[in-house]
């Protein structure tokens, strides 16, 4: 027969594992709620230096943002644009523009980051001045998009 001594401590322990078991379940589903991805099509532009097609470190730390906030989301297409402001020959421009597109999409790529189709340009200066001749400031980057596969086109 139970002595009231372990009649309170079979209590006491019931007790501490239901409230254990509601505290876990409770920090599951916040856990859940929080993992859930946000798979809607995502955009950034990457910057480079004058001249340059290389990733800087803010430049990789944007990608690797991207990388984090797409985790768990299935990836229908990404595009890169490539762009070059309108200093030097636009031979030249657009062979910037297009090492930029590469840089970006390779970054991700090496990443294992990578969609069921892949979409790269290479603008080169086209569009980099307005109508009055005046240079569009923060032309020398890169244009990612990222579509999920439920919003690919």
């Amino acid at each position: 027969m139970f002595t009231s001594d372990t009649v309170k401590m079979l209590g006491a322990a019931g007790f501490i594992a239901m409230a254990t078991f509601g505290a876990h379940s409770v920090t599951a589903q916040h856990e859940k709620s929080v993992a859930q991805p946000k798979c809607e099509p995502l955009e950034v532009s990457v910057y480079f230096q004058p001249g340059g097609t290389e990733l800087n470190e803010f430049a990789t730390r944007v990608l690797d943002n991207v990388m984090r906030e797409m985790k768990y989301c299935e990836l229908g297409r990404i595009e890169v644009d490539g762009f070059a402001d309108a200093t030097g020959s636009s031979n030249r421009n657009l062979a910037i523009s297009k090492m930029r597109a590469e840089a970006t999409l390779s970054y991700l790529t090496e990443r294992g980051f990578e969609a069921n189709s892949t979409k790269m340009d290479a603008k080169g200066d086209k569009g980099a001045v307005d109508a009055n001749g005046q240079p569009i400031v923060m032309r020398r980057k890169a244009d990612l998009r990222v579509i999920p596969l439920t919003d690919a086109v």
